[in-house]
């Protein structure tokens, strides 16, 4: 079987489209990407990139949020009261003993005997309708857990950009890795593709051999059967295919049903990397996103240490309040004169909250806060550690999978050369069609791994590249 591979017109033709970025079929309009492309997309269309990016914009508000707390606070307020009852206290008769005392014998009362003991009288203060309009003006001036939040709240803006980051980074992978997938799968369906011009061709032949009598019927039936596996093997792709190629718009934020085309070739791919084997990781903790992260992780719960020490500290604050206030007996509080007034009542004042005693609550909670603030520090070395595996197992990885890929390219010259030759010894009459077949599948087996060790090749460097921050 020669590897000569010879384009369908229509093959070219849809070649030609997908290398236009504007490109339409059936009225459809057709994308082309190259993988980086494809990735730069995938960063500002895809779903996990969009979600990412609205987290970033609602830590920004929330910074805003807490630098507010800090900033003059203007409160106005309304109250209107209807007393359908006006409220009555009872108060001492005080005035009976005045008036027997002064007036006994114009009244004639004896004082001895005619004064109750003990005796009340109702009297009702205040006014059915009561209208009061006012505003308050209130500055925080020193509260500790405030500066702490308000530092903590700047460190979690970081923590929140930095998860944008690796968001970013995660969707560059995964998109690489099902390109990898789409361009490997086609070009093995286009190399079994023109297998199958080759096996038609073979059957040919052979059902013209039978018929002038060189070979056996089973030798037809054979190369029917060959060539019938290879279709099936094909539809298998085609499925495989579809699969992909929708996962692959999916994860870049596209329309499942659209239609793209991806523009790299399996060889180009290759030649994007080198293929020499990688002696040392080369990380650097420093830059890697995961290390920055536990980083800031770090930093917050310091900053939460620190807010709990603030408890034990006074917080002082200053407000400014003004009021009016409207007293009557009927609802007539826009006329003026003497009935029309309103009483102003202007407070201004400095308040502070000293923490005395808590029953040791607050040591318990600076206590919890420094054990915090240890597995932090403890989680971060971890991850370092975990990086540095993660790096060399990624080298390892590769190098595997570039031996692999250099062997599977020896094995598929030979598999190749094989089958050629074991395929003229058959039109020669020198071999069976059983020897053919054998050849052939294991060409088709071979052809199957060297695909394979491709796709693993991709990964390997795709991974690699994330373990050392290489994005």
């Amino acid at each position: 079987m020669t590897l000569v591979r010879k384009t369908h017109p229509l093959t070219g033709m849809l070649m030609l489209l997908g290398l236009l970025s504007g490109g339409n079929i059936h009225g459809q309009e057709i994308k082309s990407f190259s993988l980086k492309e494809a990735q730069d997309y995938a960063v500002q269309n895809s779903y996990a990139s969009r979600n990412a990016a609205l987290d970033l914009k609602i830590a920004h508000e929330k910074v805003w949020e807490t630098t507010a707390i800090g900033l003059p606070q203007i409160n106005g307020s309304i109250q209107y009261q209807d007393m359908l009852d006006v409220p009555t206290t009872l108060l001492p008769d005080f005035i009976t003993p005045a008036v027997v005392g002064v007036n006994e014998h114009l009244f004639g009362l004896n004082p001895t005997t005619d004064i109750p003991a003990n005796q009340y009288f109702a009297a009702k203060f205040g006014t059915q309708h009561n209208l009061s309009i006012g505003g308050t003006l209130s500055q925080l001036i020193f509260n500790g857990q405030y500066i702490v939040g308000l530092q903590a709240v700047k460190t979690f803006y970081k923590m929140t950009n930095q998860s944008k980051d690796k968001s970013d980074i995660e969707t560059r992978q995964t998109v690489a890795n099902t390109y990898y997938l789409l361009v490997v799968t086609t070009e093995n369906r286009k190399i079994l593709q023109e297998g199958v011009s080759i096996m038609e061709r073979t059957l040919f032949e052979t059902q013209e051999m039978f018929k002038n009598g060189f070979v056996e019927d089973m030798n037809v039936d054979q190369m029917q059967l060959n060539l019938t596996n290879l279709k099936n093997a094909i539809s298998a792709l085609d499925r495989q295919i579809e699969v992909v190629d929708k996962l692959l718009k999916f994860q870049m934020g596209l329309d499942v049903n659209s239609t793209i085309i991806a523009r790299d070739s399996l060889k180009g791919l290759l030649s994007q990397m080198k293929l020499d084997p990688i002696l040392q990781t080369g990380l650097n903790l420093n830059n890697h996103i995961d290390y920055k992260m536990m980083e800031t992780q770090e930093k917050l719960q310091w900053l939460n240490y620190k807010r709990e020490q603030s408890n034990y500290l006074p917080v002082v604050s200053g407000f400014f309040t003004y009021q009016q206030k409207a007293m009557r007996d009927k609802f007539n509080f826009t006329e003026g004169g003497s009935t029309g007034l309103w009483y102003p009542t202007t407070i201004i004042g400095v308040q502070m909250d000293v923490p005395i005693f808590s029953s040791f609550m607050k040591h318990a909670k600076v206590q919890q806060a420094r054990l915090s603030l240890d597995k932090a520090k403890l989680a971060k070395e971890q991850v370092a550690q975990g990086l540095v595996l993660d790096a060399e197992q990624s080298r390892t990885s590769f190098n595997t999978a570039l031996d692999k890929f250099n062997k599977e390219t020896d094995n598929l010259k030979l598999a190749e050369n094989i089958y050629q030759k074991t395929n003229k010894k058959f039109k020669e009459g020198l071999s069976t069609s059983l020897d053919l077949t054998q050849a052939y599948n294991q060409y088709l087996t071979t052809q199957s791994n060297y695909f394979s060790a491709i796709f693993d090749l991709l990964n390997a460097r795709n991974k690699y590249d994330k373990a050392i921050n290489n994005y």
